[in-house]
């Protein structure tokens, strides 16, 4: 079983894989293994970056065969048109993002879109605060 199905397209046809050597995302038949599209490096770049592959590859996501949705370090969602070489069709800037929301409650790493935002700590009455930033995040 893959531990990251999220790579896969809808249809199972294709998915994201990455040349080690020239740190290069790309996207592959699932049958042939051909090489069908190489992602530009101004949608998903880890050598600038400092990122891993795992870290990357968590804010990503398939809309549809010919559309995906990335996320980049700095927070800025980009969903492209892969077969118009890689057109955007629209940009959104998430406020207030950081790179530790990607991770669940333990600390581990998640999904930015498919993972739920983790639990909200339980409080008592006796030391009610209430951390802004937390709630925008959980809202968002």
């Amino acid at each position: 079983m893959c531990d990251f199905p999220f790579i896969f397209s809808k249809d199972f046809s294709m998915y994201l894989d990455i040349d080690r050597k020239n740190k290069r995302f790309m996207i592959k038949d699932s049958f042939t293994q051909e090489i069908r599209y190489h992602i530009p490096e101004w949608l998903m770049d880890f050598s600038a970056e400092g990122e891993k592959f795992v870290s990357i590859a968590l804010k990503f996501m398939w809309i549809d065969n010919d559309t995906i949705k990335v996320v980049n370090s700095e927070g800025i969602e980009r969903l492209v048109d892969l077969k118009n070489n890689f057109k955007e069709i629209e940009f959104n800037k998430i406020p207030l993002f950081q790179n530790e929301w990607t991770l669940d409650s333990g600390g581990a790493p998640a999904h930015y879109y498919l993972d739920p935002p983790a639990p909200e700590p339980e409080i008592s009455f006796q030391n009610l605060t209430f951390n802004t930033l937390e709630r925008l995040k959980r809202k968002y």
